[in-house]
């Protein structure tokens, strides 16, 4: 009897057994489509982000030239749509909700600016989104703001013109006319180029390797249910191996001429496939079916043999820390606790169920001393940002290390009964 022989005959367990190809198979699919689902607007960029907020104006003040730079400010720079309507009706069609909000620009809002009187303009909201409603308030007063500014300075430009008419000994270096005209045509570009900019600043450990990145609720979330399923198999891996003791199988073998790591390997061997054929199952879902019920399409990056390669490593790695927990446990209630204390901890500390870039810095590093954390982030480069294999070199050795570890644990640590 060798590897391969074990290997096949566990394989025949597997398959005769439904339960466990359902929560090979079908749970983690499933899983994934909620877990894409519940997070497809945290992650995905708004189709509507572009979209201009729309504003209903009651416009009093027609053929104002102030209430029409309003209106162009407010379209231009604050993103509003502008839907005018008719006066008569807009408190109506508020009132019925037809309308969110409503602004009212008074009469005579042109002339009372140029006088340098003081203006209100009507806000009234239908909508009972505060912040949205807040948004917009906000929006406007700046607006308004700056442009009651403006005129001020033209208004000031005036006077000094005024003055220096009055005083006939004065030389002013240009026309009147001339000084206010330049005034008027710095304000556009001054509302472009503001003087004073804001400069704002993301911890670390949400824009770490994020530069070139294109974020997608699928991209994100499959691989790291992926991760999650993947290590889960690992204790398929230690319940193979304690039903062999068991049933005393381990203890027939002793007489043959087998060691304990070609023994391991048999028993690893299964898993590790299974473990492929699982991945191969979900990408394939993520990437043909998803689309067909309204979740993106699932990227396999640009570079198949990094893809592969992590792919064969992670699933390796899993099957190793299921020798581990083999080695660790003694009954198979054993088995059942101790796998889910290291994979679920695992997996929330490395990432799978939150993507690490949203961690904390104290979490991102505390994520590389498990194998789901290294793992993530290698399909993170593979997959969101498009790296190839020597981006991920460091990943994959680190999992190839956390192999080697648990399977040298797990040999030291091995009875055939």
């Amino acid at each position: 009897m060798n590897v391969l022989n074990i290997a096949w005959k566990d394989l025949l367990l597997y398959v005769k057994d439904r339960s466990a190809l359902l929560e090979l198979f079908v749970l983690p699919v499933v899983f994934t489509f909620i877990l894409v689902g519940l997070t497809s607007g945290f992650y995905n960029e708004d189709e509507n982000a572009d979209e201009a907020v729309p504003l209903a104006v009651a416009n009093l003040d027609e053929g104002g030239a102030m209430a029409g730079r309003l209106l162009d400010a407010l379209a231009e720079n604050a993103g509003f749509r502008i839907d005018q309507i008719d006066p008569t009706e807009s408190q109506m069609l508020l009132v019925e909700g037809d309308i969110p909000r409503l602004l009212t620009i008074p009469a005579g809002f042109t002339a009372a600016l140029e006088a340098g009187e003081r203006v209100t303009l009507d806000l009234r909201v239908s909508s009972d989104d505060i912040q949205e409603n807040e948004a917009v308030r906000l929006a406007v007063e700046g607006v308004a703001r700056s442009l009651s500014m403006q005129r001020q300075i033209v208004a000031g430009l005036e006077q000094v013109a005024g003055l220096a008419e009055a005083d006939p000994e004065s030389q002013a270096p240009f026309p009147a006319e001339q000084t206010i005209a330049q005034a008027e045509s710095q304000f556009a570009p001054s509302a472009a180029r503001p003087l004073v900019v804001v400069r704002q600043e993301t911890p670390s450990s949400l824009t770490e390797g994020r530069e070139d990145a294109s974020f997608d609720s699928v991209q994100i979330g499959v691989p790291g249910v992926t991760v999650l399923f993947v290590f889960l198999t690992a204790q398929s891996t230690a319940q193979s191996i304690y039903q062999e003791k068991r049933t005393g199988s381990f203890r027939r073998l002793l007489s043959a001429p087998m060691s304990k790591a070609t023994l391991l390997a048999g028993k690893m061997l299964p898993t590790l496939l299974i473990s492929l054929v699982q991945v191969a199952v979900i990408f394939a879902t993520a990437r043909f079916i998803f689309p067909l019920i309204g979740l993106g399409a699932f990227q396999f990056g640009e570079s198949p043999l990094a893809l592969v390669l992590l792919v064969l490593v992670v699933a390796l790695c899993s099957t190793g820390l299921g020798v581990l927990i083999a080695a660790l446990a003694h009954t198979q209630a054993q088995i059942g606790g101790i796998a889910a204390l290291i994979l679920w901890v695992a997996a929330l500390i490395g990432g799978s169920l939150m993507p690490i870039f949203l961690f904390s810095p104290f979490l991102a590093s505390l994520s590389r001393l498990t194998p789901h954390g290294w793992a993530n982030i290698a399909f993170y480069y593979v997959l969101v940002r498009g790296r190839d294999l020597a981006d991920i070199a460091p990943a994959l050795l680190a999992l190839l290390g956390f192999t080697a570890l648990f399977v040298a644990i797990g040999l030291w640590r091995f009875k055939f009964e």
